[in-house]
C-alpha cells in the first residue's frame, strides 16, 4: 500500500495529468517531494496540458480528505520551471574526460537533468559537445548546481573526501570540457555530416585529428550539429537510424549506439517507440525485449523506427543502449508505482514474467547490482515464497565475497534467486585486477561445480584461466 501512516491517519499523494480535457491519475507517492518531482517532469515532456498533484488524507474510519499541493500548465512559450529530476543510484564518478563523456557518466547526467532535457528535445551528447547548449543549463535557475551537488556529496560520503575536494576536480572536468566545446563551435573547419553517410563522416575525422579521443570528440560534435534541426528527442532518433542502418564501420555503429542510448533513456521517447502499454509490468516487458533484440519490426502497433532500433540492438554491439534500458527498467521496479492494476497474484506474474525476459549473455540479471536490489526491493513489497530478499555481503577482498556467493548458492532454490547470485558474482569479476583473478583460480572447482547458470560458469572459467 503506498502511503504514509501517522498518527492513525495515511497520507498519500496522487499525480494527474490533463490531456484533451480529461485527468488521468499517472502515479501515487507517498512522498510530497518526490510527486511534485515527478509531476514536473511529466509536465516537461510536453505531452500533457497540465498536471497536478492532491494530498489525500485517509483516517482510519475510512474518512478521506483531498486537498492539492500543487498544480501547474504547460506553457508553449517554454515558461516551464524545471527542476532536479529524482534520479536513480547516481554511483558515477569520474576521473577523466574520457570518463565525463562516457556512457555512465551519460546516464547519470540524463537521470538528473531529464526534465531540462525532455523539456528542450535535446540528447545528454549535446549537452556536453555543444557550447550553446552548455550556457543554457549554465542558466537554467540553478539546475546544474544542484546536479553537481548531489553528485560531489555522494562521491564524498563514499570515498570520504572532503566535499570542496571532490566538487574541485569534477569542475575541472566541466571547466575542460566546456573550452573543448567553446572551441570546437569556433572553429570553421570542422568535418561535417554530408550525403555520404556516417561512415564517411568517420573516415573524414580519423583524417583530421591525431589520435582517437580527438577523432571521436569531433564525430560527436558533426553528429550533434546534423540532429539540431529535428525537432525533438523521437526525431532525433529516427534521423539518426536513417544514417546508422547502412553503415559498416563500427566506430560509427558504436556512435549510434551512444546517441540512441540518450534518446532511449527518456520514458517519453521509449512511450512512443512502444505504444502505450496497459500496465507497467507490460511496459517493462517490452523494454526488456528491446533491450535484448527481440523487438521485431513485425510486432503488431510499433511504428517502423522501433524495428529499426530493435533489428540494430539485435545484429551490433549495443551496450550503451542496452545499459540505458537496463537502467531504465532498474528505477521503475525500486519505485512505488505497481506492475499492475489487479490483485498481488497478479502482480506476482507479472514481475515472474519479467523475470524471464531478463538475462544477460553471461546468466545474470542485466543492469548488474543496480537490478538486484531494485529486484529484491520489488519482491520483498509483494512478499513472495521463493523470491528475491536483499543480499548482503560482509566486506572482505574478491575471493572472499566470491566465497559468501557460493555458500549463498547451496540454500538458493529459486532460478531467480541464483541468477542474482551469478549477477553479483560477475560483477565483482569484472571489477578485480589482474593479480586477483589469479587468486580467484583457487575458487575454479567450486564455480564449476555449483549449480550457478552455465554461462555464469563459463565466464568465471574464460575470466580466471581455470
Amino acid at each position: 500500500m503506498i502511503g504514509r501512516k501517522i498518527q492513525n491517519r495515511i497520507i498519500r499523494f496522487e499525480i494527474a495529468t490533463l490531456s484533451q480535457g480529461r485527468w488521468v491519475i499517472e502515479s501515487l507517492r507517498d512522498d510530497e517531494a518526490e510527486a511534485v518531482e515527478l509531476a514536473r517532469t511529466l509536465l516537461a515532456s510536453e505531452k500533457y496540458e497540465a498536471v497536478r498533484v492532491v494530498r489525500e488524507r485517509s483516517m482510519l474510519d475510512g474518512f478521506t480528505t483531498a486537498k492539492p499541493v500543487y498544480e501547474e500548465r504547460f506553457s508553449p512559450r517554454g515558461k516551464t520551471s524545471l527542476k532536479l529530476s529524482a534520479g536513480g543510484e547516481e554511483g558515477t564518478w569520474c576521473e577523466t574526460l574520457e570518463d565525463f563523456f562516457g556512457a555512465a557518466s551519460r546516464r547519470t547526467i540524463g537521470n538528473l537533468l531529464r526534465s531540462f532535457l525532455d523539456h528542450h528535445g535535446v540528447t545528454v551528447m549535446e549537452l556536453l559537445h555543444d557550447y550553446r547548449w552548455i550556457k543554457k543549463i549554465d542558466a537554467a535557475d540553478g539546475l546544474k548546481s544542484a546536479a553537481l551537488h548531489r553528485v560531489v556529496r555522494q562521491r564524498a560520503e563514499e570515498s570520504g573526501e572532503s566535499l570542496a575536494a571532490c566538487r574541485a576536480r569534477l569542475d575541472g572536468l566541466i571547466a575542460e570540457a566546456t573550452t573543448r566545446a567553446r572551441d570546437l563551435m569556433a572553429s570553421r573547419a570542422l568535418p561535417r555530416m554530408l550525403d555520404e553517410g556516417l561512415d564517411a563522416l568517420v573516415a573524414a575525422c580519423r583524417a583530421a585529428a591525431p589520435d582517437a579521443p580527438q577523432q571521436e570528440h569531433l564525430m560527436r560534435f558533426a553528429i550533434c550539429r546534423f540532429i539540431e534541426p529535428r525537432q525533438g528527442l523521437m526525431d532525433r532518433l529516427a534521423a539518426l537510424a536513417d544514417i546508422a542502418m547502412p553503415a559498416s564501420d563500427p566506430l560509427a555503429h558504436s556512435l549510434f549506439d551512444a546517441f540512441a542510448a540518450d534518446c532511449l533513456a527518456s520514458g517519453t521517447v521509449l512511450q512512443e517507440l512502444l505504444g502505450r502499454q496497459a500496465h507497467l509490468g507490460q511496459a517493462l516487458v517490452a523494454i526488456a525485449d528491446l533491450a535484448a533484440g527481440r523487438m521485431d519490426a513485425d510486432r503488431p502497433g510499433l511504428p517502423p523506427l522501433a524495428g529499426m532500433v530493435g533489428r540494430m540492438i539485435a545484429e551490433r554491439e549495443s551496450s550503451d543502449m542496452r545499459a540505458v534500458l537496463a537502467d531504465r527498467i532498474a528505477r521503475a521496479l525500486a519505485g512505488e508505482q505497481r506492475l499492475t492494476r489487479g490483485d498481488a497474484r497478479a502482480e506476482a506474474g507479472a514481475l515472474g514474467l519479467l523475470c524471464e525476459k531478463m538475462q544477460d549473455a553471461d546468466g545474470g540479471f542485466p543492469g548488474g547490482p543496480a537490478m538486484v536490489r531494485a529486484l529484491a526491493r520489488r519482491f520483498s513489497r509483494l512478499d513472495l515464497p521463493g523470491g528475491l530478499e536483499e543480499i548482503r555481503l560482509r566486506p572482505g577482498n574478491t575471493a572472499e565475497r566470491i566465497e559468501q556467493l557460493l555458500l549463498l548458492e547451496r540454500t538458493a532454490f529459486s532460478d531467480i534467486k541464483k541468477r542474482a547470485i551469478a549477477t553479483l558474482m560477475l560483477d565483482l569479476l569484472r571489477r578485480a585486477g589482474a593479480e586477483e583473478r589469479v587468486a580467484l583460480r583457487a575458487l575454479g572447482r567450486s564455480v564449476a561445480n555449483s549449480g550457478l547458470p552455465a554461462a555464469t560458469r563459463q565466464r568465471f572459467a574464460e575470466a580466471t584461466g581455470t
